[in-house]
């Protein structure tokens, strides 16, 4: 037999090893007809086609997630005819991987606002500001998935003010580590809508002041009166105080062509608080500034006058005379003020003292019984007096004088000459009378010779000199006596005498025709109701001047600025003082006319000491006078003083002691003067100080 026992010569070849991908369906295709099949050569010594059965076996082995392997062992048995048979097999490895990543879809929330509350905190957790929509799928399964976000703050402008970008982000993952991860952004934005608090507070009016140069600084910086406090709920920016001014006011009176001084504006003031969110809170606040000019206006010359100080001027004649605007003038003053540049300045001049010029009245005298002489008589052999009259009804001739000091001559400032005084018989009669008379503008010889008709002068004394060349003549143009006493009810007119006006008043030394004095004198007619009677006649006055009288004069200037602010500058001028002037002397007169005595002037009648004109004793009554039994002396002092009064025979022999003792001041001081067992004649009594002496006269009948 012949045996085969030759098995088939048999090769196989696997297909190569594979790596297969599972699909969206989380498939692959493992089968031959995708990867292949195992490749074989068959021969056999004997049998050209010998059997072959060729098939394979799968061993699956899982891996991560849906992926595995596949370890295919492909076997080919080959047998001939003879049932010889070779095996041969070979291993095909087949990866089956899972590559595609999950799939996400994510879906951002919308956009947010949150607002910065109190403390400036934002809500911005996702519970307030929302959070994404996402989903996740895989082919095969979806092992995990995360959700998370990140910010990022951008546009920060403070605390209370910023975005944030909000990064969402989704990650899937399968069993096999793919993984997908989408993100989307959400933007939040963080608002501070909170205004700042703001607070103003101030002075609603502040009052400034300027100094010497009419300056004040009114800056804000400089006079505040602005309080404001402000706070944010965040973040404060700024504080911006800004303020404006009005036009200013004027606010003082104007009293030049320029207004100047004291004025006001108003302040508006906008303050505003900004936090740095852009928030503002505006305040608005107004306030009146004034500024006031209270400094008065200065002198600055015044012509070496001191404020408040005394000049002394004396009369420079016996008229009186005394040039008190030029003692007074200051041409030169000068003022000046802080602001105002054209200061108002007044100049008011204040007159003082009985004898002080006035509006109607340039200057005064007085008039006093014309000084005697030693003799106690004047130069026409009379007592003393100041108006004499003839041919009164059932008296005759009857002489008065002025015993109280009344007589008073108004210089006018019309040009006439005006006379008032009170006068007293002096025979004790008890009947006075009240002359007031007024007597036209003075001319001097000269003129007074150039009148029309005949125009002299009288001089009933010839013999004490003559100066009527210097003297002023004037004319009578209204006069008037009234009674009093005994007399009361009674009045007279007077009239210039004589009428063709050949004499006048004539005023000057020994005017008078009594002494050498400066004093005045004057015929006159009188026509009136006299004790029930209508009488006429003539008559005389006349006086002794003293026309050098104290009075002062104040001059006050005043400053006024535009403002009202005032100074003064004032000065005094003191005219005629007692302690600072001389008496002015009526010069040494030459008397005569046979006259007993040295013609030593002496005080008479309370006429006047020697030393100031004026006199502390006056003898107020000596009646019954004439008397042939005993008679009253009144006398009054002004002043505390030891006084004797004495009777003394006209040749100069003392009769009597009456009085030698104190006599006190403002007290009516009475003597009994017995004269039953005297003789018959004229007897003088003497009241006499250390100082003082006046005489009076008393005549002793049967």
């Amino acid at each position: 037999n012949v045996i085969d026992t030759v098995a088939p010569e048999l090769t196989i070849t696997c297909p190569s090893d594979t790596t297969l991908y599972l699909n969206a369906t989380c498939d692959a295709d493992t089968t031959t007809g995708s990867i292949g099949e195992a490749a074989t050569t068959l021969s056999d010594n004997c049998d050209n086609t010998p059997n072959l059965v060729v098939t394979y076996s799968d061993v699956v082995t899982p891996g991560c997630g849906s992926e595995y392997t596949v370890v295919r062992t492909w076997m080919a048995v080959a047998k001939d005819t003879c049932n010889n048979t070779t095996e041969k097999s070979c291993v095909q490895n087949i990866t089956v991987r899972d590559t595609i990543a999950p799939m996400v879809t994510l879906t951002c929330p919308a956009p947010a606002i949150v607002e910065a509350l109190e403390s400036c905190y934002a809500d911005t957790d996702s519970s307030a500001t929302g959070g994404p929509a996402f989903s996740t799928s895989d082919n095969c399964y979806v092992d995990s998935d995360t959700l998370y976000f990140s910010d990022a703050v951008v546009d920060s402008v403070s605390a209370g003010c910023y975005s944030i970008e909000r990064t969402w982000t989704v990650t899937a993952t399968d069993g096999c580590g793919n993984s997908t991860t989408e993100t989307c952004m959400q933007t939040i934005t963080v608002e501070d809508n909170t205004k700042p608090s703001l607070t103003v507070t101030g002075m609603d009016s502040i009052q400034l002041y300027t100094d010497a140069n009419c300056f004040v600084d009114t800056s804000y910086a400089t006079v505040g009166g602005l309080v404001y406090t402000a706070s944010d709920n965040c973040t404060m920016d700024t504080l911006i105080v800004e303020y404006s001014d009005s036009q200013a006011v004027l606010t003082c009176s104007d009293t030049d062509s320029a207004l100047e001084g004291s004025y006001s504006f108003t302040r508006s003031f906008t303050v505003t608080a900004s936090d740095e969110c852009g928030n503002d809170s505006v305040v608005m606040y107004a306030q009146v500034v004034e500024v006031i000019d209270s400094l008065a206006p200065q002198f600055t010359n015044t012509c070496d006058f001191s404020n408040g100080g005394t000049e002394y001027d004396c009369c420079t004649s016996l008229n009186g005379e005394v040039d008190w605007e030029t003692s007074l003038a200051c041409d030169d003053i000068a003022v000046a003020d802080n602001c105002d540049s054209e200061v108002s300045l007044t100049l008011l001049d204040t007159f003082d003292g009985q004898y002080a010029p006035t509006d109607e009245v340039l200057s005064f005298c007085q008039s006093s019984i014309p000084e005697a002489f030693e003799s106690g008589e004047t130069c026409t052999g009379h007592d003393p007096h100041n108006l004499r009259l003839f041919s009164l009804p059932g008296i005759g001739t009857e002489m008065y004088a002025d015993v109280t000091g009344s007589g008073l001559i108004s210089n006018n400032v019309d040009g006439t000459w005006s006379l008032t005084q009170e006068v007293m018989s002096i025979d004790g009669s008890g009947g006075g009378w009240i002359i007031e008379m007024t007597y036209s503008a003075a001319m001097d010889w000269d003129e007074w010779q150039a009148q029309p008709g005949a125009h002299t002068y009288k001089l009933d004394c010839g013999n004490i000199g003559d100066d009527h060349e210097n003297w002023d003549y004037r004319i009578l143009e209204e006069g008037s006596l009234i009674g009093t006493g005994t007399y009361a009810g009674d009045s007279l007119q007077a009239f210039h005498a004589p009428t063709n006006e050949l004499f006048g008043l004539q005023v000057g030394l020994g005017g008078s025709g009594q002494n050498a004095n400066y004093g005045y004198g004057a015929w006159m007619y009188y026509s009136g109701q006299f004790q029930s009677q209508q009488i006429n006649g003539t008559g005389d006055i006349f006086g002794d001047l003293d026309c050098c009288l104290p009075w002062s004069v104040t001059r006050t200037y005043t400053a006024v600025d535009d403002c009202e602010n005032s100074s003064s500058f004032s000065y005094t001028l003191s005219v005629n003082d007692e302690e600072m002037c001389d008496d002015f002397s009526d010069g040494e007169a030459e008397l005569g006319g046979g006259v007993i005595g040295d013609h030593t002037p002496v005080v008479l009648g309370g006429s006047g000491d020697l030393t100031t004109g004026k006199t502390p004793i006056r003898v107020t009554n000596l009646q019954p006078n004439p008397t042939n039994d005993w008679s009253l002396l009144g006398f009054t002092v002004t002043e505390n003083m030891r006084l004797r009064v004495d009777m003394v025979a006209m040749d100069g022999t003392l009769i009597a002691e009456l009085y030698d003792g104190i006599a006190s001041p403002n007290v009516n001081h009475t003597l009994d003067i017995e004269a039953n067992d005297l003789d018959a004649g004229m007897y003088q009594i003497r009241l006499s100080s250390a100082q003082y002496l006046v005489v009076k006269k008393l005549l002793v009948s049967q």
